[in-house]
């Protein structure tokens, strides 16, 4: 499957944990009691006749058996995470460790050598943070947002300040403003924020429209 089709299916849009040569099967698995459809084996075997269990010659028969069967476990893809993200957020709870990788702004590649003795699994910390949000697990969120914070840089920020993914956390999008506004003397006429500017001009990003606001603002 093509990576923009996968990403779309994850709703991933900029800076995950998905990277270009993953495919489908790095959905997470999730073990769940069946609330809902169910197999067609358990289905005619839950459904059939109770099970009577044969007599012997010296055996009063034994009763019949009625209770329905258990209801079985079965796997539940997990659609909107992938898989990376999952583990490096699960070792992180138990080990309150966790390394995040560059942000793909930075084009520096993958992440250096991790500390020897506090082995971590390294993920986007835009991932974690989207992850952590909807768990509402506030600690790592916060991890999250200040490592975000500290990759920013004058060559970044104005491709930072205008993805998909700034538009959907609020406190993100302010602390991306704020860095903006920081060095706007040098920025304000640059040619990658013109660049962005003229492009929500013509529609082209439509999910830039409250940082477009806050720049007219300021």
């Amino acid at each position: 499957m093509p990576y923009d089709m996968i990403a779309a299916e994850y709703d991933y849009s900029s800076d995950s944990d998905l990277d270009e040569d993953e495919t489908a099967d790095v959905d997470m698995g999730v073990l769940k009691e069946d609330s809902g459809s169910e197999d067609a084996n358990y289905a005619e075997a839950r459904n059939s006749a109770p099970i009577a269990i044969p007599s012997t010659k010296n055996e009063a028969a034994l009763p019949m058996l009625t209770t329905p069967l258990a209801t079985p476990s079965k796997v539940i893809p997990v659609k909107d995470v992938a898989y990376k993200t999952w583990k490096a957020m699960i070792y992180y709870l138990y080990t309150s460790n966790i390394n995040f990788t560059p942000l793909s702004s930075r084009k520096t590649g993958k992440i250096g050598a991790e500390n020897a003795n506090v082995p971590s699994l390294a993920a986007s910390p835009k991932s974690i943070y989207r992850l952590a949000k909807k768990l509402e697990l506030t600690a790592l969120c916060d991890l999250a947002k200040t490592e975000i914070e500290s990759q920013l840089s004058e060559d970044i920020i104005v491709e930072e300040v205008f993805s998909t993914f700034t538009s959907q956390f609020p406190e993100i999008r302010k602390l991306e403003l704020a860095f903006l506004f920081m060095h706007w003397d040098t920025l304000k006429s640059s040619a990658a924020l013109q660049g962005m500017m003229r492009r929500a001009v013509r529609g082209e990003i439509l999910h830039a429209e409250d940082v477009v606001l806050d720049i007219m603002a300021h």
